[in-house]
Formats: C-alpha cells, structure tokens, sequence
C-alpha cells in the first residue's frame, strides 16, 4: 500500500504505513545495510516524510515517487532506498515463472546442448519480444530491403527480387 500514492489516505493517519515499514525493515535489513541504510531512522524518517507529503501537497493520489525522490532524497535518503527497493521488487512470481518456462522450452528445443550465454541471449530476446501473432514482420522486410549493397559487404547490383518483393509492401 505505501508504494502507490493512489492507495494512500487522503487525510493523514498517523498510523498509516508503520506496519508495513516495520516489516520491510525487519525483512529486507542486511540489504538495507550494505546499501548504507541506517536502519535505526526508518520508522522516524516515514512519520516525518509522511507529514510532509501531506502538509505541502493537496491531491496525494497524483505524486510519484520519483518526483518525491527529486524533492525529498537530501532530507529522507533512509526511506526513500526502502521505498526504492520496495518499488523495484515484482509484484508477483508470474514473470519468474514465464522465464523459467521459456528457459526449458528453449533448453529442450536446443536438445541441451546450448551454452549459458547463448541461453541468457535467447531468453532475453524471448522475453522481451512482442508475441509472434502481434508481430508485423513488414518494417523488418521494408529496412532489410533498403540496405545498400556496399553496407553490406555484397559488390552485386541490386536483383530484381528484391526491388520486386519492396514494390508489393510500399503502399502500407
């Protein structure tokens, strides 16, 4: 709840958010110290960070924490790295679990074969690409086609196939 502006109350509570910083500090404490975090100003730096949010901005629901970040990081470093990671962490196990199906599929179909590098590239271009029945493959077909024959390496002339297949996609 304290990672989105939009879930906060819109008059202060006082008690709003102590919980939830109390568990995350408790949780996440050996990060936050190797990160410099002085856990011990947790708890003291949400309460004022708090009443400062809502004693200087009126519609709460709009900030941003980057915004808050800009204007308050001097004043509240501790918290806001709490913040930080909270808002850096997944919200769910789901894309976890997409990566690591991907990971077999992919392992299976190179018959396990295939290296860790090459299985860190795959994956991210699997994960990071568009689903091939969104995918328009015209754009690449139309940049493929425009490629000079000396960027290449290729001393050719341009064949009529190409000039032919670039004809049937220029009125797109």
């Amino acid at each position: 709840m304290i990672g989105s502006f939009k879930l906060w109350p819109t008059k202060i509570n006082q008690e709003f958010g102590e919980k939830e910083v109390s568990i995350l500090t408790a949780h996440y404490e050996p990060v936050l110290e190797a990160a410099n975090v002085h856990v011990d100003e947790l708890d003291t730096e949400w309460s004022m960070l708090k009443s400062e949010i809502y004693a200087r901005f009126q519609n709460i629901r709009t900030l941003t924490w980057d915004f808050v970040n800009s204007v308050y990081l001097h004043k509240y470093p501790n918290i806001l790295t709490l913040v930080d990671l909270l808002l850096t962490l997944p919200s769910s196990s789901a894309e976890t679990g997409r990566g690591f199906s991907h990971m077999q599929r992919t392992k299976s179909q190179m018959h396990a074969k295939i290296k860790a590098d090459g299985m860190t590239d795959l994956l991210i271009i699997q994960l990071n690409s568009p689903d091939i029945n969104n995918f328009d493959p015209r754009k690449a077909i139309h940049l493929w086609n425009r490629r000079t024959p000396s960027s290449t390496g290729d001393t050719r002339p341009n064949s009529d196939c190409s000039s032919n297949s670039e004809s049937h996609y220029e009125s797109d």
